[in-house]
Formats: structure tokens, sequence, C-alpha cells
């Protein structure tokens, strides 16, 4: 499976639902900056959760989540 169009994703520690930084307005470019951990709330279930970076994977376009 080809890496193209992969972009930085999460999975929610609480429904386990992936999905795109970008889809919660943090650009790949800012992804170095963040603090680590760092807050981020889930776009489907809405839980504040608490990432590190190293827990940062890639959302395929096929919808896929695959880690580093």
């Amino acid at each position: 499976m080809s890496m193209a169009g992969a972009r930085p994703g999460l999975v929610c520690v609480r429904c386990y639902h992936s999905f795109a930084l970008a889809d919660v307005g943090i650009r790949s470019s800012e992804v170095e900056f963040l603090p680590d951990p760092f807050p981020l709330k889930c776009p489907r279930c809405g839980d504040d959760g608490s990432y590190s970076k190293g827990s940062i994977g890639r959302i395929m376009s096929e919808g896929l989540f695959k880690g580093r």
C-alpha cells in the first residue's frame, strides 16, 4: 500500500475512531511544535484526551490508520 496521500493522525483513546490532525485544525507543519503530551478533543465522541507525539501515525486515503 502506497503512503501517498497519507496524513498525520491519531486514534481516539476512548472510542477508537481514527482521525487526521488536519480534521481538528492541526497542520502537518505544526506537529513538531506541539507539547508532549498534547491535549486534543476527539471529533467523534468529544473526549478530551492527552496524546504523546509518538502516538501520531498516518491516516491513509482509504481511511486506514497506520503507525509510524
